[in-house]
């Protein structure tokens, strides 16, 4: 693999305690077991000279970025469960159309037509199949 003189390994991984574990690593030591591989992740990161500096004036963002992420969407999850009978009621409906929606698909398709229903207490089927077999 080629080393990049300026860039140092941060982390290795998505996971808080992967990456902690990955940053104590020097990055030619951790080359060296991804090629092993010792490191089972999917991401690396890596610092600069001036990403350090941006870390050291601004702080750490990109874990102030995902508590943000975090803090909007259970705020968005708690709004949407006041909704929550209206959605459902809304899936339900829409997995009944969905379904009526095949039932026409295929009633078209095998050329099928509508039955007449009558009270008296026959059943004629004229050219029938079972659709089963």
């Amino acid at each position: 693999a080629e080393l990049l003189p300026d860039y140092q390994l941060a982390f290795m991984g998505e996971d808080g305690p992967a990456a902690a574990a990955a940053a104590a690593t020097p990055a030619s030591d951790a080359a060296a077991a991804d090629q092993a591989g010792q490191l089972d992740s999917s991401c690396a990161y890596y610092y600069t000279e001036c990403t350090q500096q941006l870390n050291s004036q601004y702080g750490d963002l990109q874990h102030k970025i995902q508590d943000l992420e975090t803090s909007i969407c259970t705020e968005l999850i708690k709004r949407l469960l006041s909704f929550s009978p209206c959605l459902s009621a809304a899936a339900n409906a829409v997995a009944e159309l969905d379904c009526l929606c095949s039932f026409a698909a295929v009633a078209r398709e095998l050329g099928y037509c509508r039955p007449t229903l009558t009270t008296d207490n026959v059943i004629v089927i004229e050219g029938g199949e079972d659709t089963f077999t």
